[in-house]
């Protein structure tokens, strides 16, 4: 009983550790997207493309 117990306790912690790991993974992903976004972004501003309302970065009020 205690074996069983005690690699159901490892199973988890080998779990948490590789939730943990994909979730580091899409984070970066997410910020290499993020800064690809805003490269794009800036190279269409530059040859004058409209920016659209939901990107402006100024305030609406």
């Amino acid at each position: 009983m205690r074996k069983f117990a005690l690699m159901s306790i490892d199973d988890a912690r080998v779990e948490g550790r590789a939730w943990k790991e994909r979730f580091a993974a899409l984070e970066a992903q997410h910020q290499a997207y993020g800064r690809l976004m805003d490269s794009f972004c800036q190279l269409a501003y530059q040859k004058s493309a409209e920016i659209p309302d939901q990107l402006s970065r100024e305030d609406p009020r």
